[in-house]
């Protein structure tokens, strides 16, 4: 049970710092692009946990095509969505490696 606790705990704790650094990121190019920080902060949550979670949902009518040109916004949420979609096996085997390139 330890064992369960322990994974479950560290899988909580990458998804939330991988989440919070995308937002961070986010909030910052919304709130410039938005020109509201709490339209900013809204997208910017929204983004990171959809980007991450593979989820494909957006806020505008426009989809993603809204930010066409946009890297700042553009390119964290692929980065996200690419993160996302390693999935946790392959982040345990990271994290035990030491992210050593030969292991």
């Amino acid at each position: 049970m330890h064992r369960v606790t322990r994974r479950l705990g560290l899988v909580l704790l990458t998804t939330f710092t991988i989440e919070a650094a995308l937002m961070v990121v986010l909030v910052l190019a919304f709130t410039a692009t938005e020109g509201s920080f709490g339209l900013g902060l809204w997208h910017g949550l929204f983004y990171a946990v959809s980007a991450f979670g593979n989820a494909g949902f957006a806020l505008h009518a426009e989809g993603l095509a809204t930010f066409d040109g946009n890297f700042a916004i553009l390119i964290p949420i692929m980065v996200g969505v690419f993160v996302g979609s390693l999935g946790f096996p392959v982040f345990l085997n990271l994290i035990r490696a030491r992210w050593v390139r030969k292991q």
